[in-house]
């Protein structure tokens, strides 16, 4: 996951790109506060004709591989500037939630040198947030992602 297209900052929380699969589909990942300090929820989608954000689009354009870089660049950028931030995040499906546990856990040791990934899960009926397992079952609800801080 190393190619990534083009972004740009449109405001603070919010960057663009397009993707230039099969066919230009603008895409944005915005960071929105939480009442929780330091936590913000990712959300990312395809941008409509008019203006509005659809998280739920499955262009299938052939570029998935080049598209989530480009959200994982983003995602750094926004962490590096915002160092005592957590991002939260979750597919708008279950599949793309399945699909995003995918792409974490295939690409967790290079994610944990610079990031700490948390999740949330269910177990006995309480929702605890735990690090991060590759090798766990768990049933994934949410992920949260921490820039670490590397002290000398």
């Amino acid at each position: 996951m190393d190619q990534a297209y083009p972004y740009t900052r449109q405001y603070a929380y919010q960057y663009t790109f397009v993707s230039d699969g099969k066919e230009r589909i603008e895409k944005v990942v915005i960071f929105s506060s939480t009442p929780i300090p330091n936590l913000f929820n990712m959300g990312f989608g395809d941008i409509s004709s008019h203006g509005s954000v659809d998280d739920r689009s499955n262009s299938n354009s052939g570029d998935l591989v080049k598209v989530l870089s480009t959200v994982i660049q983003i995602l750094k950028d926004f962490l590096h500037e915002q160092q005592n931030a957590k991002v939260a995040f979750i597919g708008s499906t279950s599949i793309r939630t399945s699909l995003y546990e995918r792409i974490i856990r295939n690409h967790y040791q290079r994610f944990s040198k610079e990031f700490i990934v948390s999740t949330l899960i269910l177990e006995n009926g309480l929702y605890r947030e735990v690090l991060f397992n590759p090798a766990s079952h768990f049933q994934y609800l949410s992920f949260y992602i921490k820039l670490k801080i590397v002290t000398l």
